[in-house]
């Protein structure tokens, strides 16, 4: 359904997607909980990092696309914003 979403060029896709990848940032926050046993102490160290790392590159396509939407518009559509 989310590759069809994107071959088609539908809006809540687009926004759905958005907001995926920018609330990785709450994995982050919950990263050095989990590190120190707080939040869920049988998770490996290893486990943890790796999800903190994954949740790195999803925050920053997510913000890449939130600036490409200021610029050009939703999935690159040519529509320029007001500013």
């Amino acid at each position: 359904m989310l590759a069809v979403g994107i071959l088609r060029r539908w809006l809540w896709v687009f926004w759905l997607v958005t907001a995926a990848f920018t609330r990785s940032e709450l994995q982050l926050a919950a990263c050095p909980f989990e590190l120190a046993g707080v939040v869920s102490p049988y998770i490996p160290a290893w486990y943890a990092l790796v999800r903190a790392l994954v949740a790195v590159v999803q925050l920053a396509i997510g913000n890449c696309m939130i600036r490409l939407h200021q610029r050009c518009g939703v999935w690159d559509t040519g529509r320029t914003s007001a500013r």
